[in-house]
């Protein structure tokens, strides 16, 4: 019932809102919106840069698009991605240090260029030399595509600028857990007057990092005392090496052609060791200690090619082709020693090679009152993986119905249309559509898997403000979007724990759930969900922006982890395993409040700070997972953040401070098993220092104050045992210094 009445009221909602845009439509004079075009009607990039242009940008996106321009990526002097989104107030922070909007990563669309990454890069560990902005949308737009029922955070490639630059950045970083270094290099050739345009990036970074971590697993019985079962202490280290370069080479042959290709490669090497010294009761059930070292080295490179077409009636058409090709292997070693037992050793092998190919058209017109949207991409993944696996040298028998390989095909074509109408200067509405039609086929061993869906998601986004001129705005988006299970979810290969594992010459016996297998689901089906975003934004000066936020979904096929016990293919009695499964419908709510405020427009006379924060409430359910806790994973009942920026009149200094916190919480997945996580605070502190227009000296503490990564597993085992594993990671701060030139 309360369902209902919450969907009567959404529905309620959005009657009164349309019904007052007719109204207000209706009783309007048509006008002519402001012109983006040059006199001759020819389509022209908006660029975005400062605080300035990206507050207004937000004020009159219908959707609320927020924008972090290049300069606000320069200026913060942060390295990725996600060190830049962890100081904005509209991307939260959860318990377990996921980034995500509303509380909510793992619905949480990620995209680079309007698309998922490919090539093996993780977006969010994107170094910003390679990024040239980064949109920010809370509700649901057509050109996003179908998915990201929490919002979609899209990466911008770092374009050509319209002038001659070049930068140089160089850091080092070092702390009692981790040390690293990186340069990065970006460059830019543009002539007036040439039809020759070049750009550059090229990073380079390797880093060290050193984890000391302590678990203990104990059990209670009948009675009310924990018994301890285990203890080790893990030391654990890791040397990554990245290199990543990029670079655009563009051709404007006429005014109507520009032809351009951008080429990349990506390099990364990550090796790491780690040492586990372990106590048990009974003293045989365990290793007494084991040792693991694993090498992964991964290769990939990327040529889209482009072609951007200027039509006549203010119109464009582009057209991209974009083939990535990616190489992934990773070796894994692991000796165990026993007590009273013989050594132990395991090997797996894996070799990975991926083809992805990417067709893009995308169209757009604008009209008086219309900007038109359309486009339709088609992506082609072609997967083909090797799989090594040995038991005290012999063949993993255990893995054998699945075969030594695993060979994929991933069709998807995808299409979307919009259209944003400003048909009164009070009120604009964009409207849109998208749709995906997935073909997944998947061999493992005797194992098929053959997916095969369509969806369809309709957009509204409306924006209304009572006057021209009135610093209040109110939006209101209405979607229903979808969360898609990426390959791994859907394969059938497990990845048996390394605690409990299989005898070389068959299969497994029975395990704990402590130490629980891990494998996908190929019966997993999509997400649904209808969201919607009520916000109410009250614009002060041209830096200051306050807002807050109401927010709702309801998921249909609710995805997340579940632990069960359950006859499996690779062992002769039923074991328990960790795996995707839809968890019937969900739900989440929340209110958030927003703040970026530059205090000398708020307080005449005050100095120039920047402020910038955010609180958000939020509370959430599943329905086949019984309470209490069964709240959507990642989520926290509640996040603060806050962030400073100060620069100094007399000297060329400026310092700031960051700080996110967020409650200890319990988590429950399923019936038998539930997840604690610290509290989590951390703060940190970073300042510049300008020694002249073209040289800039930062220096930054992160973690300066932050709590321990702890974390416990609740567990209740088959016989009423109740499992208590419980893991502490100590954070320690780390010191950076950069240097920025640009000549």
């Amino acid at each position: 019932m309360r369902n209902r009445n919450f969907l009567a009221l959404k529905i309620k909602l959005s009657v009164i809102l349309v019904s007052t845009s007719w109204s207000v439509f209706a009783n309007t004079k048509t006008f002519t919106s402001e012109k983006l075009e040059t006199a001759d009607s020819t389509p022209k990039q908006v660029e975005i840069f400062g605080s300035k242009s990206e507050v207004d940008a937000r004020r009159d996106s219908i959707a609320g698009k927020i924008i972090i321009g290049r300069k606000s990526i320069e200026e913060s002097g942060v390295s990725t991605a996600a060190d830049l989104l962890k100081r904005h107030p509209a991307v939260t922070v959860s318990s377990n240090g996921k980034l995500g909007l509303m509380g909510m990563p793992g619905h949480t669309q990620i995209l680079i260029d309007g698309i998922p990454a490919t090539g093996g890069k993780d977006p969010l560990e994107l170094d910003v030399v390679h990024i040239e902005n980064i949109e920010i949308v809370r509700s649901a737009v057509a050109e996003f595509g179908p998915f990201g029922s929490a919002g979609t955070i899209n990466i911008v490639s770092r374009k050509i600028n319209r002038r001659t630059t070049n930068s140089l950045r160089s850091s080092i970083a070092g702390g009692p857990q981790g040390s690293g270094a990186d340069i990065a290099w970006s460059t830019s050739m543009f002539e007036t007057g040439s039809p020759y345009s070049y750009a550059a990036q090229v990073s380079l970074g390797k880093s060290r990092q050193h984890k000391f971590e302590s678990s203990s697993l104990s059990a209670q019985g009948g009675g009310n005392f924990m018994t301890l079962v285990e203890r080790n202490a893990t030391d654990r280290r890791e040397d990554v090496r990245k290199l990543l370069a990029s670079s655009t080479f563009a051709w404007q042959r006429d005014t109507e052609n520009k032809f351009s290709v951008e080429p990349s490669a990506f390099v990364m090497l990550s090796e790491s060791t780690a040492s586990t010294a372990s106590a048990w009761l009974p003293t045989d059930r365990g290793p007494s200690a084991s040792s693991e070292i694993s090498r992964s080295p991964l290769h990939s490179f990327s040529l889209p090619l482009k072609w951007e077409l200027t039509l006549p009636k203010r119109a464009a058409l582009t057209l991209t082709f974009s083939p990535t090709r990616f190489s992934y292997r990773k070796d894994l070693d692991r000796e165990e020693t026993f007590v009273s037992l013989p050594p132990r050793s395991q090997q797996n092998l894996q070799g990975s090679d991926r083809r992805t190919d990417v067709l893009r058209a995308n169209y757009s017109r604008r009209l008086e009152q219309h900007a038109l949207k359309a486009g339709i991409t088609q992506l082609r993944n072609r997967e083909d993986t090797e799989y090594r696996s040995f038991l005290n040298g012999l063949p993993d028998a255990s893995l054998n119905t699945f075969g030594t390989s695993k060979t994929g095909t991933d069709d998807k074509i995808s299409i979307f249309a919009q259209d944003e109408w400003r048909f009164s200067k009070l009120m604009s509405i964009n409207l849109g559509i998208s749709a995906e039609r997935r073909k997944l086929d998947m061999n493992e061993g005797i194992f098929k898997t053959r997916i095969r869906y369509s969806v369809i998601s309709p957009s509204a986004n409306i924006t209304w403000r009572q006057t021209t001129d009135a610093k209040d705005q109110i939006r209101l988006g209405i979607a229903r979007t979808f969360n898609s299970p990426f390959n791994d979810q859907l394969s059938a290969r497990p990845t048996i724990n390394v605690w409990s594992p299989c005898p070389a010459a068959g299969l497994c016996g029975a395990n704990t759930p402590d130490f629980a297998d891990t494998v996908g689901n190929p019966g997993l089906r999509p997400e649904r969900a209808i969201g919607l975003n009520l916000s109410f934004e009250h614009y002060i000066g041209e830096d200051s922006v306050i807002t807050v936020e109401l927010f709702d979904r309801e998921f249909k096929n609710a995805i997340g982890k579940h632990l069960q016990l359950m006859p499996v293919p690779w062992a002769d009695s039923p074991r328990y395993v960790i795996r995707p499964e839809n968890l019937g419908t969900a739900w989440s709510r929340g209110i958030g409040l927003e703040a970026q405020i530059n205090t000398a427009e708020v307080w005449k006379g005050m100095p120039k700070i920047e402020v910038r924060g955010a609180v958000s409430f939020a509370i959430s359910r599943i329905s086949l997972v019984p309470g209490p806790d069964n709240r959507v994973a990642g989520q926290s009942p509640w996040t603060v953040k806050l962030g400073t920026g100060y620069g100094f009149a007399v000297i060329p200094l400026k310092i700031g401070f960051d700080m996110n916190l967020s409650p200890a919480v319990w988590t429950r997945s399923s019936e038998i098993k539930r997840d604690y996580k610290n509290q989590r605070f951390d703060l940190g502190f970073d300042g510049s220092w300008t020694v002249d227009p073209k040289t800039k000296l930062r220096f930054n503490i992160d973690h300066l104050i932050s709590s321990n990564l702890d974390g416990s597993e609740q567990l209740l085992d088959g016989d009423g045992t109740i499992l208590l594993r419980s893991a502490s990671r100590t954070v320690e701060p780390k010191i950076g210094l950069k240097l920025e030139q640009s000549f």
